[in-house]
């Protein structure tokens, strides 16, 4: 593939990037943006609001290919009125006719936005990173107490979910959870729907002794204590409160254990966790290590890498802490069943029970060390057979369709 056609005119890309969060996300598009460079696209990266990608960006200023459009328009997020006219002025400026979307959450992109992206761009693909949500309870409305209503506002909201997938020509899911989640709550047809996994470099996630302990050292962690670690965004969707009530089951169940829970990450739920933490008593035992420029060069420090997940699509964090030779322990949501495909890869517990993820956290911690490095191992070559960069990323072009110019 080249970034040139035929004709020897220059092939040019968009991707609209809009989150502030710092996550898997953006790490997944940042090495998009690396993969198409290599193959000689030029992109022109429309970063929307206040993004977190902003943060790799600056990382990388060799990357003059990318040209960083910096916009504040209303509309990408369905929660706001779209600006059509400001839109249209950006695109306007573009040279780009192919636009990629990489969408944190399902209902990212408003009618109104997409409507005028179909009227500027010969191709849309979405790239789909998170299940959708449910629709609520479909409940009719008394009116006046008398006469029963027909529910029209749920009919028009899975209208409006399916109408999302009509302006695209192709749309891309990292797991298959994420597509049958939208299949079965949005009505999208699942013809349109092609699956391409996340994938990482595990070379760059080998488990180091030396860095486990320098790590550990830092954050004032004895030798020979069990750590459980989350690389996550401090939202509710991660299901941190849930995982802390387990630690409380933890503590209750096996008095004296010597276990530390190590939490990497910044976001709106930091305060609520907090005073979570500390209404169970748990202090002395979790961590919150905040923002981490690198979170990924946390993880020789994790025993256990904990997803106690509410919804996901498939976290980056699973695949570097298995690639880091950390036993993983997930719910059973989105992607993370794909990954953990049988029990010599680590535990799959139900969302929204902590009883159930405290048991498995037991198993984990005390597992004889003999036994726990054979499962470190089986993880670690699970990732590199199947989850390596190299081919991940042939999969995610070829679903773009961007494999040929």
């Amino acid at each position: 593939m080249t970034g040139v056609n035929a004709a020897g005119v220059e092939r040019w890309v968009c991707v609209i990037h809009e989150n502030v969060s710092f996550g898997g996300m953006e790490l997944h598009t940042d090495a998009m943006l690396d993969t198409l460079v290599a193959r000689g696209y030029r992109i022109e990266l429309i970063l929307n609001h206040e993004s977190s990608l902003e943060r790799l960006l600056a990382a990388k200023p060799e990357r003059t290919e990318v040209t960083v459009v910096r916009t504040a328009i209303p509309g990408y997020a369905d929660t706001d009125a779209c600006s059509r006219v400001a839109w249209r002025k950006v695109f306007g400026a573009l040279r780009s006719r192919e636009l990629i979307l990489p969408k944190g959450m399902f209902n990212y992109g408003s009618i109104a936005f997409l409507w005028e992206c179909r009227r500027w761009f010969k191709r849309i693909v979405y790239i789909e990173h998170m299940e959708a949500a449910p629709l609520p309870p479909k409940r009719s409305r008394w009116h006046y107490g008398v006469l029963p209503g027909v529910g029209l506002w749920w009919y028009r909201e899975r209208l409006v979910r399916h109408a999302r997938s009509l302006f695209a020509h192709r749309i891309v899911a990292v797991s298959d959870g994420v597509k049958r989640s939208l299949v079965t709550r949005c009505g999208y047809a699942p013809v349109r729907i092609e699956v391409a996994r996340n994938g990482i470099d595990s070379a760059r996630y080998l488990r180091s002794a030396e860095a486990a302990r320098g790590i550990r050292d830092r954050l004032g962690i004895p030798p020979g204590t069990f750590v459980f670690g989350m690389l996550a965004r401090l939202h509710r969707q991660k299901g941190i409160d849930v995982a802390l009530h387990a630690f409380r089951h933890l503590l209750d169940t096996t008095p004296g254990a010597d276990f530390r829970v190590l939490i990497v990450g910044e976001g709106q739920e930091e305060r609520n966790l907090r005073e979570l933490s500390q209404k169970l008593a748990l202090d002395s035992h979790v961590q919150f290590a905040g923002f981490v420029p690198a979170p990924a060069e946390m993880l020789p420090a994790f025993d256990s890498i904990l997803m106690p997940s509410r919804s996901e699509g498939l976290p980056l964090a699973l695949l570097e802490g298995m690639a880091a030779g950390c036993v993983p322990i997930v719910t059973r949501v989105g992607g993370m069943v794909e990954v953990i495909a049988h029990a010599s890869l680590g535990w799959v517990v139900e969302p929204e029970d902590p009883v159930a993820l405290g048991v498995a956290m037991t198993s984990a911690m005390r597992m004889d060390e003999t036994l726990r490095e054979t499962m470190r191992e089986c993880v670690r070559q699970h990732v590199r057979e199947h989850f390596e960069l190299s081919r991940t990323n042939e999969r995610l072009l070829g679903a773009l369709g961007l494999v040929a110019a």
